[in-house]
């Protein structure tokens, strides 16, 4: 087994001639989960368009399952704030447009289409449009359509960020759901610090000046793991952190 599914050392990038990234590193074990939080505007999501072969670092080195990053990496899926799904195209439509590309047999994306649907509790809207869907189940498609390449690794850029409080909970279940049961590697930016603590076993903070701090978090996981006083332990811990990266900037 790759003991590290994600590998990152000195990676620097820019943007419009400015240094976003400078020289930072850090590593995600293969079936881990590792959360990135920080101010705006410090890069998190570079990070993720980097991996992802969307954006070209200025220097550094990355590797996705020890394979160096120089497109999209194979057996990854993005999950993207905006959802991204195409508006003239149903649920189904949506979620089997990869396989369909990668031309899997009709039978065969009707059944694995109509699984995961089923499976993400979105089976009852597979002939609607996005627009006739709210903001958590058009999140619940975008996942699926990611999920039914049956991707190693997941990277997630503020994916629950637009939704209610309630329905947030619901997705960040699922997200560790299919971590837990599908052993699949998350990478997920966010703002949220407890999304932070919920979902990340290793907690990146990031500051203006690149990665303040690596906290370990073993609390991912554990049942009613928010009704827990360590759960609003290491919210705080991870807080004090983002505070003291702000004020050493």
């Amino acid at each position: 087994m790759i003991k590290n599914a994600i590998f990152v050392n000195k990676l620097t990038c820019s943007f419009k001639d400015k240094i976003v990234l400078n020289g930072i590193s850090f590593a995600v074990p293969s079936n881990s989960t590792c959360v990135i939080i920080g101010p705006s505007g410090c890069g998190k999501t570079t990070i993720l368009h980097a991996l992802a072969g969307f954006i070209k670092p200025v220097s550094g080195e990355m590797k996705i399952n020890d394979i160096p990053v120089t497109d999209f990496p194979a057996h990854t899926g993005i999950i993207l704030q905006e959802y991204a799904l195409l508006p003239w195209f149903t649920v189904f439509d949506n979620v089997a447009m990869g396989l369909k590309i990668t031309h899997h047999s009709p039978d065969s994306i009707k059944k694995k289409t109509n699984h995961l649907l089923k499976e993400l509790g979105i089976l009852n809207l597979a002939q609607f449009y996005p627009s006739q869907i709210s903001g958590g189940q058009k999140q619940r498609v975008a996942i699926a359509r990611s999920l039914n390449l049956d991707p190693e690794i997941l990277f997630l850029d503020e994916a629950t960020s637009a939704l209610d409080a309630m329905t947030k909970e619901q997705l960040q279940d699922l997200i560790l759901s299919i971590h837990q049961t599908k052993k699949t590697t998350l990478l997920q930016v966010t703002h949220s610090i407890e999304e932070a603590v919920f979902l990340g076993e290793q907690i990146i903070v990031m500051n203006q000046s690149g990665i303040h701090e690596i906290i370990h978090n073993p609390l991912v996981g554990i049942e009613n793991s928010r009704k827990k006083l360590a759960f609003y332990d290491m919210c705080l811990r991870v807080r004090e952190s983002l505070e003291s990266g702000t004020q050493h900037e």
